[in-house]
Parts: C-alpha cells; structure tokens; sequence
C-alpha cells in the first residue's frame, strides 16, 4: 500500500502544491480500498485536471463522480464546485459552494472558491469578502495572495494589490511562478510597459522556462507589439517544441494577428501531440468554417463527435455544436437546428450550443426565439450573451454589468491592450440610451485597436480607382466585346451601410425573384484575369490587362457566372448579387452582361460614414479596413463618388440610382422603380420583406427584419462635431493618381499570333510576332521566353539564352522556364548554369505539387 494518505494531498492543496503530488495521487488512487477515501481522492484530482486546463480528462473523471456527490464532505463539495465553475456552470458551482459552505463555515479553500465564484458572477465586493476570509486559513499560499491581488486590481485598489505582490514575493516561491505573477499584476495595474521589461528579463535567462516565452508574448501581445510577440512564441517553440501551452499561445496569438495559415500549423501540432483531445478538433472546425474549408470543418466536427461518442456533458454538447455550425454555415438550417437541440439536451448550460442557436435564429429572422437564448446564457455567463443581445437590440440595463462589460474590455492580452468587440457593442448600447459622448469615445478606442491590424491604403486605393476610371473610356467600352445579353443577373452595389441589404431584401420577395446574398463572382473573375497575366509574367492587371479579352472568352466567363448564379434557384428571372463593392466593377460587369440589371444604393454620405463606423465587421486583414478610421473612410467615400460620377457619365440610363432617404419615406413608390428596372411586374408582396424567409448573413441582420423605420435618417447630426475629420478628410481635393504606361490591344494580338506560330514550327514567323510584343510591352516575361524558344529552334543559341535568362529574372515562378534554360545550357555546356535551373525547376516543382502551364519544353 501505498505511504500517502488524503490527509497528504489536502496538505499539498493547502500548499498550492497539488500538481507536483499528482502522480502519487493517481497511483493512491489505483490502491485505495475505501470507496469514501477514494471519491474524495477523485473529486480532488478532477478539481486538478480543471486546473490546468485539462478539460476532457477532467470531464470523464466529474461524470464518474457525480452519482455519488451526496457522500462528498465540505472539501470534496469544493473540489466538484471548482470543476464547474471552471466549465462556466456557474448555478451547479454555487449550487455545491453553498453546501460546502454550510458544511465549513470558516475553511479557507471554500472561501477562496466562493472568491473565484462571485468574480465569475461580476460581483466583485462579495468576491473581495470572500478572498479576504480565504486569507485569513491561507495566509501564505501563493496563487490565493496572486487572485487577491488581481482583485484588487480590478477593484482600483492599486495600493494595496501592491502590498500583497510585495507579500507574495517574501514566500519561497519558484522563479517561474515570480515571473508570471509579477507580469500578470503589472499588466492588471496598467503598467504595460514594466511587464515587458520584466518578462525579457525572464528569458534571458541561461535556461528561459516555458513560462517566461509565455508571459513574455503575452506582454508584448498586451503592448500591441504583435510582431515581437510572434517572434517570442516561435522561439520558445524552438526550445520547448512540444509544450502545448505555448502551442495552444500560438494558435490563439496567430489568430489574433489573422494569420489563419500559422494559427492552422500550430493547431495541427497539437493534434499531432494529442490527437484524442476533442476540444482541438473543435477549435479546428471552427477555425476551418470561417477561414478554409467545409469538408476540413465537417471532418473535425465529425472526428470530435467520435471522441466523444457515449459522454453526455459540455464537451459532447461542444463538438454537436460545432458540427452545428458547419451544417448552418451549408445552410442545412433543419439539421444545424436538430444538432444544436441534441446539444443541448447534453448539455443545457452549452454557451456554444446556445450563441450558436441564437445566432442561426438571428440569420433565420426569429428574433425572439434568438434573444430566448441569449437571455438564457446571460442567467450563468453575462459577459458571453452581451453581445448576442446587442446584435438583437436587446440591450442589457443593468449598469453594473456595464460597467463590469467595459473592465473586462480594458483587461490587456494576447488580444492586444482591449478587448475591441465588447467596446464595439457597449458603443451601441450607449447610443441607444442617448449617451452620445461616451458612445463615441468607446466607438475611437474600439476603431483604434482594429485598425492596427488592417493593411488598408487609401493612396493605392485611390490609384485603383484612378486606373479603373482612365481604363473606361467611352472609345474603350465602345471597342471591347461584349458577353451575353441574359437579364438574369441584377447587381445591388453601393457604398457598405447604404441600404444594399434592405434593397435586396425588397427585390428578393418578389416570386419570380432570388436573392443571393453577397457573392465574389466579378472580384473571382477580376483574380482570375491578374492570375493569368502574373503567369504571362505580363506585368500587366486589371483593368489594363482588359484588353486581352476576346469576344469567345467574354462570353465563355459569363456563361460560367450564370450557371453559377442559376445554381442558387434554376427556377428564378432574377438572381441578385448585392456585393456593395461591385460599384468599383460596374464597367466591367457592363462587358460580361450588358442587359444585366444596375442598382445604386444612395444615402447620406455622413450617415454611411457613422455607420460603417459603429460596426465591427470582425474583418481584421480583410477588405473593410477603411472603416476604422475617419480620414480613411473620407477618402474612401471621396473615391466612390468619384467613381459612381464616372459610371453614371459613361454609360447614362444604365444605373438606377435608390435613394435609402426615399425608400424610407416613400417604400412602395421606390419598390415600384425598383421593379420596373428589372422588367418584373408589381407584387405587393415586395413590401412584407421582413416575413422572407431566407437567412441574411450581414451586418444588416437586424434591420432586414423589422418593417421599414425612420430612426436611422440624419442619425449623423448626433455626432456632427465628432465627424470633423471625416468632413474635412472628404473636403480635400482629388488628385489623379499616378496611372501605369497602357499597352494597346496589338500587344496582346501579336502574343497570341506568335503563340500559334510556335505550335506549328513557323520559328521565324514566331520570332518576328513576339518582337512586336515587346514593344508595346517590354517587361512582358512570356515574350521574352518564347522569343528565346523560336530564337533556339532556329540556332542563335546564345541569343536565346539572353532572352530566357530575362524571362525568369522577370518571373521566376515557371517551373517549365527554368527547365528550358536549363536545355539551353546544357547545349551550351554552361553546365553549372545548368544544374542550378534545374534545382530551381524542381523546387518550384515540389510547391506547386508538379503544376504549370501546359507548353512545351524545347528540348
């Protein structure tokens, strides 16, 4: 038998020294005869497992446990208690504190728990009651001095935080766990800087430990400085390559930053590394469902749900949750319904189940359904619900949960120094009841800590824009061929917030009517024409490169759009595409469907700006970076009137124009415009458009199902004198921008002729055609090596290694290139030459998995 007793490991408890007796705990476990001694034994090894964020060991153990929890004493309530606050069951937690409670009184571990329970709960001066009765049994345990001090900190009680860090630092503490308290009560303090300071010192160390990489990225993250704090994790990886903490860091820090494809390699070495744990192929479907893929998603989902086959707790209701989300994000609304119900008979207190419930509701248009479940998960976790019940236009008025909403958003980590979406959606609260000031000031601090991570540069959007018009020229549209002349498109666009969705929505109530939602078929196309030209190695793009368009591939392209489009309702006339951004394409959607319906949404400029402001499109490194910042978005808005000015010169009548204003005041005289545009007959039916059932996946989720309101009209005269910036921003002249060197359509006609001169072995015709290539283009690399190929294949060997050695100085990236030159050195007996084309061949190779362009090597 074995030498320890639970009296021991009660001991090391009180010690904060449970997780180095863990194993001798388990082992005592497999050897202890006393089914009473053992329970508690379990109860308290479950309560260790949450600890360390162990969760899935943790639950199996709990769910043994709990049929026989009435044989539990005071302790042993307190251990269970832990687990589930820890899962974020804060009724079941409280529920076995107060049993404990009554049990002992005055013990010291009960208090602290009771602590930790009230914080949870956000009532922070019963949670101080608590702790300082927890002090008094446990004067000298280290991680009950470290969460009185973050209480304090919470509290605003700097001073004495500080007293009891300096107590703390007296006891005989492992250098490690010196260094996260100090750091973590630092950054608790707003002492951002001192944190960093103090962590390098951690790492600098002869031997740096896991927990100085970790805390060093998280003060670096906290500081803003996300670059540095990307270089820390890796380099703790390269030290301690498997240690899940700093994987789990890494993945939650690449996330962060929007780096999806590091966050995906991380992620997967911790599968690799444990690869029976169902939380990360949870956190690989959720990560796979807005970022990759519906196939990866559906297969973790499904790969969780195995693990979990035959438990019935929060991790099981977790995985049905995430395969949940899979299915609504297919639109499979039955099935993501069925699943998020079986999740929660797992489950009922499942935050995923329920905020994911909510959210499909929400996207259903069942908005009180939705907010039942939102009010339902702010009974247990308030902070988590905040948000489902603001996107609802519930907002919450409770002042404290306010006030503890915005604490939390100002608590620094790997986030950055706040926390943006809560002060995203406590800005809308205050604009709701009419505070104004402090809405604004929120809406500046939330703008800021976004904008940090998005690329966006208004000087190259404005050359975009600048190109865009100088390319759509009267003779240039009057020259270019056209697609098909089919009426089943309709393209709603506008400036993002300007009504797209509200117009959408009135078009898609029409029977012979479907919308689409917001699709990427012309910004697919445009890619798919700077795709091609790159691998020309051209140095053209659109819309320069639009000249390159023959009649057959027009109407090839937009062929493959409609079916596209058919395929969301083959029966429909009319299909919409509502991307807002698609007024910077309307030229070329005029080339690919001539006939094709236009509508422009028009609003208020000043109001668009306040809108797109106050929302949190969660799109950081993505395409709404103007949005963020005021100057940006008066540039952008500048731009796009430019532009639309430009569409409605250059092709007149094409374009109608709705006003949000007089959709507003005047619905059926608009709805009426609206559908004569489209050639479809009045249906009155256009006007119940909140009823439609079909999901709306914007930001204008909530405004589409309520009937036509007034509210939001001059809404900018609130914040007039904030918008300052904006108007003076949009009053700057417009410059042109500086615009690249146009090649004409002979350049891309003596291409394809050379081309075809090469297939049939005309080398001296070849030759002479792609000469004339590049003197309208001369960086044009595809000339260039196949000028070199007809120069070989007539003998001039030396001249035709010049031009090859050109092409792939040019563009690099043609696996089939560097195996010409490497033939064409060869010949020359150039052989060192030779094998370093030929290393570069097959390391392109290997990236593109063998892939290239299907011409023909010259030897």
């Amino acid at each position: 038998m074995t030498m320890f007793s639970l009296s021991y490991f009660r001991i090391q408890q009180r010690k904060g020294e449970l997780s180095k007796a863990e194993e001798p705990l388990r082992h005592w476990l497999t050897e202890c005869d006393d089914i009473n001694q053992r329970l508690h034994g379990q109860a308290l090894l479950a309560s260790l497992l949450y600890s360390q964020r162990r969760l899935e060991e943790g639950e199996r153990l709990l769910w043994q446990i709990l049929p026989q929890q009435p044989l539990l004493d005071a302790l042993g309530l307190a251990d269970l208690s832990n687990c589930f606050l820890l899962k974020g069951d804060l009724d079941q937690a409280g529920f076995f504190l107060q049993r404990a409670l009554l049990h002992a009184p005055h013990d010291g571990i009960i208090h602290s728990r009771l602590a930790a329970w009230y914080v949870k709960k956000g009532e922070l001066l019963q949670a101080l009651d608590h702790s300082c009765q927890a002090l008094v049994d446990l004067p000298d345990l280290p991680i009950q001095i470290h969460n009185h001090c973050r209480l304090l900190a919470t509290l605003g009680k700097a001073e004495e935080a500080l007293h009891y860090i300096q107590r703390a630092e007296e006891l005989a503490l492992l250098p490690e766990d010196l260094v996260f308290m100090r750091v973590d009560m630092m950054l608790r303090l707003g002492n951002n800087r001192g944190a960093e300071e103090h962590a390098k010192q951690a790492v600098q160390e002869e031997d740096p430990t896991t927990v100085g990489y970790s805390m060093l990225t998280l003060a670096q993250a906290a500081n803003d400085h996300h670059g540095d704090a990307g270089e820390t994790i890796r380099t703790g990886l390269q030290h301690y390559p498997d240690d899940p903490h700093l994987l789990a860091m890494a993945v939650e820090l690449a996330g962060n930053r929007g780096l999806f494809q590091e966050q995906l390699f991380y992620l997967q070495k911790l599968l690799t590394l444990e690869p029976q744990k169902a939380h990360w192929w949870i956190q690989l479907s959720q990560l796979s469902t807005s970022r990759l893929d519906e196939t990866t998603s559906r297969q973790a989902a499904e790969k969780a749900i195995a693990l979990t086959e035959g438990e019935n707790g929060p991790l099981r209701a977790a995985a049905l949750a995430a395969l949940a989300s899979v299915e609504a994000e297919a639109d499979h609304h039955d099935l993501a319904i069925s699943l998020y119900e079986q999740a929660l008979q797992c489950h009922e207190q499942s935050v995923q189940a329920h905020m994911g419930y909510g959210q499909l509701l929400l996207l259903l248009g069942k908005m009180d359904q939705a907010v039942t479940h939102f009010q339902h998960v702010a009974t247990f976790a308030p902070g988590i619900s905040f948000s489902g019940l603001v996107h609802a236009r519930h907002f919450p008025q409770d002042k404290n949960l306010l006030q503890r909403m915005e604490q939390a958003a100002l608590i620094p980590g790997l986030h950055g120094k706040v926390k943006s979406h809560i002060l995203f959606d406590l800005a809308m609260a205050c604009d709701h009841s009419g505070d104004h000031e402090k809405a604004f000031l929120l809406l500046q601090q939330a703008n800021q800590a976004s904008r940090q991570f998005l690329p966006y540069d208004g000087v190259k959007n404005r050359q975009k824009i600048s190109r865009i018009i100088h390319r759509f020229s009267t003779t240039f549209l009057e020259q270019v061929p056209k697609g098909v002349s089919n009426q089943l498109p309709v393209f709603v666009l506008g400036m993002p917030r300007s009504g797209t969705t509200l117009v959408e929505q009135i078009i898609a109530s029409h029977p012979l009517a479907f919308g689409a939602g917001e699709l990427a078929l012309i910004p697919d196309f445009i890619g798919r024409l700077n795709n091609w030209e790159n691998h020309l190695g051209s140095g053209r793009e659109y819309p320069e490169c639009l000249d390159t368009l023959t009649q057959p591939i027009l109407e090839k392209m937009a062929n493959r759009l409609l079916d596209e489009l058919r395929q969301f309702a083959p029966s429909a006339s009319r299909i919409v595409d509502k991307l807002p951004h698609n007024f910077e394409n309307i030229g070329l959607i005029h080339m690919l469907f001539p006939k094709a319906a236009i509508i422009h949404c028009v609003r208020d400029v000043r109001d668009v700006a306040l809108s797109n402001y106050f929302t949190d499109y969660k799109a950081k490194f993505g395409g709404m970076g103007f949005a963020y910042d005021l100057k940006d978005l008066g540039h952008h808005l500048t731009d796009y009137q430019h532009v639309m000015a430009h569409w409605q010169q250059l092709l007149p009548g094409r374009i109608l124009d709705v006003h949000y204003e007089k959709l507003v005041e005047q619905p059926e005289e608009q709805a009426r415009r609206i559908l004569e545009h489209l050639g479809l007959p009045w249906d009155p039916q256009v006007l119940n458009f909140p009823e439609l059932q079909r999901p709306v996946k914007t930001a204008s989720v909530w405004q589409v199902r309520q009937p036509i309101y007034r509210t939001s009209l001059g809404r900018w005269r609130r914040y007039e004198t904030q918008l300052q910036p904006l108007l003076a921003a949009m009053a700057e002249p417009w410059p042109p921008a500086s615009l690249p060197a146009s090649s004409t359509q002979a350049g891309q006609d003596f291409f394809l002729e050379g081309m075809e001169h090469l297939k049939t072995g005309r080398w001296k015709e070849a030759e002479n055609s792609f000469r004339q290539v590049l003197l309208h283009c001369p960086n044009h690399a595809a000339a260039h090596h196949f000028l070199g190929t007809a120069l070989f294949q007539q003998g001039h060997h030396r001249w035709a290694l010049e031009r090859m050695r050109r092409s792939v100085r040019l563009h690099e990236g043609h696996a089939t290139w560097w195996r010409n030159l490497a033939a064409v050195c060869s010949h020359l007996q150039l052989h060192e030459d030779a094998n370093k084309a030929v290393e570069k061949a097959l390391t392109l190779e290997q990236a593109t998995h063998g892939k290239d362009l299907p011409w023909n090597r010259i030897a």
